[in-house]
């Protein structure tokens, strides 16, 4: 599934619209709902798997889990300004930062507290305006 930015996984508190309660329209005849296979971010895009059944599921998630090494995510960002370096590491803490619908919206770089996060990138190409598509 292309799922795209703004659209929640799963749904929470005050989640009305989220992608697991659309999986029905998926459904064939006699089947039941198709099951998550991994989720992303509520404002990343991307692709998701989906299980047509329990068993499906179920391999597809082993798949992804690190043990099996058989999927590997890879994430693009375009950013800029680009960084000045082609390779590096993002090494800092972050926050979340709730949106005015109550629900985690962004994340922000925080001097103290928050949560360590940890970022390889590459720069796959730069723009002459100066931004950069990156791999993470």
């Amino acid at each position: 599934i292309n799922k795209p930015s703004g659209l929640a996984v799963q749904g929470g508190s005050k989640m009305g619209r989220h992608l697991d309660r659309m999986l029905h329209a998926l459904v064939k005849e006699g089947d039941k709902d198709p099951l998550l296979v991994h989720r992303l971010d509520r404002q990343t895009s991307g692709c998701l798997a989906v299980g047509r059944n329990k068993e499906a599921a179920s391999r597809l998630a082993a798949a992804f889990r690190g043990d099996a090494g058989l999927v590997q995510k890879t994430y693009l960002a375009v950013v800029h300004p680009a960084p000045k370096a082609e390779f590096g590491c993002i090494d800092h803490a972050m926050e979340k930062v709730l949106g005015t619908d109550g629900q985690a919206d962004r994340v922000r770089l925080v001097e103290r507290g928050g949560k360590r996060a940890v970022t390889d990138y590459e720069v796959l190409s730069r723009s002459p305006d100066g931004g950069a598509l990156l791999q993470l």
